[in-house]
């Protein structure tokens, strides 16, 4: 907290400030968010997440007087929901306790639409979580009165299907160490059970929480081993029991190894994220693991970048398809930090990798979205030789560099916390911009990624082919051709075909093999082809001018076109030893154009 000079903004400094940020835009960026809350204290933004109607809600610290005109500024939890076109829909402040302090967690969405916050009282003493309504109406609030001696915020924030609340973190143990513990409270807020797990033999800290359809909840932190530390993962049953723990790391036992996010994906794989030590404790790298729902390991994989330097990962993204991104910051061959993404596939193969070096600066990835088709936000800090700014870049499903910003003054103090994706070739970031000598005020950005975008996973054919689905061209409703979807990979001479559907995303499996069933119904079948190529080999490929397909089929589904028009497309071919005898690309999502 920046108190006295520090208060006080100079009208000069914050229009530089605004100055700086607007040169960082190009027409990728949509709106940005300047919030400056009570006596210009320090405001941040810490988490975000998207709305169904292409807006955000987020959540951060702001800080206002307590007692009233005492001078003494209390950190409280600022909830914010912004329209799709940046407008601010409402703003709240949330206070409870003695102190009336409440540091958040993160945010996120029950089923509903409510907006769930969750987050620390009294200065670290409880948790708390609250609920509001879309309008903004406080829906409830609750309470873990657990008197912890420790000053932190809980570490993580999930929600199961019906909505109920999970919160993990580090509470005192009964001599005032510390303990990993989880606290489960329903769908409206009530506390339902709580837990403090064995610091010893089961769980020594807690970084990351997922759950299951059964509400079972999984736990990614780390167990003390030797003289350090492995990455380890818990189960807990729904009732709140511990059921096992699992972990890996380095063979040496001074290796410090850390997990730091798990998520169970749609096949029911527990899949965990963070990094290890290397087996010759020469450097620091990034790690992967997969396990079933009993504790099997499914399979690891880990990752180290070139020249063989230590990865630090700061943040783990998932999607339903059992992708997992990680990002953080890594040593360069000079010793300054370089931002890194890595992204592995679904079975644990490394899919892709990219440093995201910039000459003079030192970057650290802070915030890290996936989109579900693999293409991902990087958000977070460079630091140069006279302050930080913020950066956030994007990256395609194979992460190539999509686009790349920087936000703020380069002598002031701006840097992203949060990220997530929004609708079609939409993200958003949330953090804090400051200028020189100022308070930090809280920042919320929109980027358009363009108007397609893929998601879901291919399949592999029996043949190993992996069919991938990418479009050219403009989806324009004012056009009669232009727009074609073009699937390569698929197996040589083979029939197929695209189709598509109006009604969104699904991601069903298909049969008992790797493809997901992406469009949900009802979907439109284009005529079937043949893919050329060669037999035996993954040459052929499937093609469909889509605007030509429509003008010459008015019958069709979504004919005519309408400008705001959301199409889901994916490809089917024949593969007769796969499960259902057939096989199914990628699926692309794209927005009509006028």
């Amino acid at each position: 907290m920046h108190l006295d000079s520090r208060q006080l903004l100079s009208t000069s400094l914050f229009l530089a400030s605004l100055a700086s940020l607007a040169h960082a835009q190009s027409a990728n960026v949509l709106w940005q968010d300047v919030r400056d809350g009570v006596a210009n204290a320090d405001d941040q933004h810490n988490a975000v997440v998207a709305t169904a109607d292409g807006g955000v809600v987020l959540c951060g610290v702001t800080y206002e007087e307590f007692p009233p005109s005492s001078g003494q500024l209390v950190p409280r939890t600022l909830v914010r929901s912004l329209a799709a076109n940046g407008q601010v829909r409402w703003t709240r402040v949330y206070s409870t306790g003695v102190w009336g302090a409440a540091v958040p967690t993160r945010v996120a969405l029950q089923p509903s639409g409510r907006v769930v916050v969750a987050g620390t009282s009294d200065f670290g003493e409880d948790w708390f979580v609250a609920g509001y309504e879309a309008n903004g109406t406080l829906a409830f609030e609750g309470l873990w009165d657990l008197n912890s001696m420790l000053l932190q915020v809980p570490s993580d924030l999930a929600l199961d299907l019906a909505g109920n609340i999970y919160v993990c973190g580090a509470v005192s143990d009964p001599t005032f160490g510390s303990a990993p513990a989880v606290a489960k409270f329903s769908s409206s807020g009530t506390l339902l059970w709580s837990t403090t797990l064995d610091a010893g033999s089961q769980l020594n800290t807690v970084r990351g929480l997922g759950t299951d359809a059964a509400g079972n909840v999984y736990l990614a932190g780390s167990l003390v081993a030797g003289f350090g530390y492995d990455f380890t993962v818990a189960k807990l049953d729904a009732s709140g029991a511990f059921q096992w723990t699992r972990s890996h790391g380095s063979l040496d036992p001074n290796g410090n190894d850390f997990g730091l996010d798990v998520h169970v994906d749609a096949a029911g794989h527990v899949l965990a994220g963070g990094y290890v030590s290397n087996d010759l404790m020469t450097s620091m790298d990034v790690s992967t693991v997969a396990y079933s729902s009993s504790g099997q390991l499914l399979w690891r994989s880990d990752w180290d970048g070139p020249n063989g330097a230590s990865e630090f990962v700061n943040v783990v993204a998932f999607d339903d398809y059992g992708r997992i991104l990680l990002g953080g910051w890594r040593f360069s061959i000079a010793f300054d930090r370089e931002a890194f993404v890595v992204a592995f596939a679904p079975g644990g193969a490394l899919a892709w990798s990219h440093v995201l070096a910039q000459p003079g600066t030192e970057e650290e990835v802070l915030a890290l979205a996936t989109d579900g088709g693999g293409a991902a936000l990087a958000a977070g800090i460079s630091i140069g030789s006279s302050g930080r700014t913020g950066f956030a870049t994007s990256l395609r499903p194979d992460g190539t560099l999509a686009a790349s910003f920087f936000f703020g003054n380069t002598s002031g103090d701006t840097y992203f916390l949060g990220a997530c994706a929004g609708d079609v070739g939409r993200w958003f970031a949330v953090g804090q911009l400051a200028a020189p000598a100022t308070a930090p005020d809280g920042l919320a950005i929109a980027l358009d990624a363009g108007a397609i975008e893929s998601f879901c996973h291919a399949g592999t054919s029996a043949q190993g082919c992996v069919a991938t689905l990418v479009a050219a061209g403009v989806p324009s409703a004012s056009a009669a051709s232009g727009f074609t979807l073009s699937a390569s990979g698929v197996d040589g001479v083979r029939q197929g075909l695209v189709f598509y559907g109006l009604n969104g995303r699904t991601a069903l499996p298909w049969g008992t093999g790797s493809s997901f069933l992406c469009v949900k119904s009802p979907t439109q079948r284009t005529g079937a082809q043949i893919s050329g190529g060669t037999s035996g080999a993954c040459d052929g490929q499937l093609s469909l001018d889509f605007l030509q397909y429509i003008a010459t089929n008015p019958a069709a589904l979504g004919a005519p076109l309408q400008a705001g028009a959301t199409v889901q497309a994916q490809a089917w071919y024949r593969d007769p030893p796969a499960s259902k005898s057939t096989s199914l690309s990628n699926a692309l999502e794209f927005l009509v154009q006028p």
